[in-house]
């Protein structure tokens, strides 16, 4: 079915799935996507949460991506033999950064290299952060149901590109990241108008584990805001 809207020329809509879970993978499936990917890269999954997605995934007639964490034949083939429809193989960058660096944009180039001067000692200490970070938005929700932010710290794409100039900032995944750190479940849902307006993103985190009250309350306040139902203003002249 994905062969032939690509096929087809037709654009793919695919839905990201980065928190473990047979159940959230199906749900995710049955949302209305062309395609499911399940993101091993940047996700808190291995392989036996692979598995059970991929069969959440299976229940509907939905095709299932898998994102490996890097470009290693052996994930390669687990992701397939589990039953994956193809994947997405990411740390290829290595050799066009030495030869084409040139043809990078500024944020990518950025995020990039920064990349390449990280050791093992750096990602085990950000690991840590991690499980800091994790406890401490487990205490918060002890108190409250779920955590309201923004999607993005920017309303216009002008501002988003300025903001992925400057990584060490954050970026446009300042509000977003902490949370593929953590792996707590969130959604983002349309929260209101600009003066301008654009669409503002609301970003909901909920428990972890706690994946069908998270979209149980996503669905509540979109049943109780007009957000989803405005559309933004198209100049044809721009």
């Amino acid at each position: 079915m994905l062969r032939e809207i690509l096929d087809g020329g037709k654009a793919a809509l695919g839905g990201w799935c980065v928190v473990p879970g047979s159940f959230t993978a199906e749900v995710m499936a049955r949302a209305g996507f062309d395609w499911i990917c399940i993101d091993i890269q940047h996700g808190l999954m291995g392989q036996q949460d692979m598995v059970g997605m991929l069969q959440g995934v299976a229940a509907t007639a939905v095709p299932s991506m898998v994102r490996v964490p890097w470009n290693d034949p052996g994930w390669i083939m687990k992701a397939l033999d589990a039953g994956a429809a193809g994947v997405i193989v990411p740390m290829v960058h290595r050799e066009w950064l030495r030869t084409r660096i040139v043809d990078y944009g500024p944020s990518a180039r950025a995020y990039h290299t920064q990349g390449a001067f990280l050791s093992a000692t750096d990602y085990t200490a950000a690991v840590r952060v991690g499980e800091v970070v994790r406890h401490r938005l487990e205490q918060a929700l002890a108190v409250v149901d779920v955590l309201a932010t923004p999607v993005v710290p920017v309303v216009t794409a002008e501002d988003a590109r300025a903001s992925k100039s400057r990584p060490h900032t954050g970026g446009t995944a300042i509000f977003t990241a902490p949370f593929n750190l953590t792996g707590h479940p969130a959604i983002s849902v349309p929260g209101g108008m600009s003066a301008a307006g654009i669409p503002i993103g609301l970003q909901l985190a909920g428990r972890l584990g706690g994946d069908a009250d998270l979209l149980a309350i996503a669905c509540a306040y979109q049943q109780a805001t007009p957000w989803h139902t405005m559309r933004p203003p198209l100049d044809a002249a721009g």
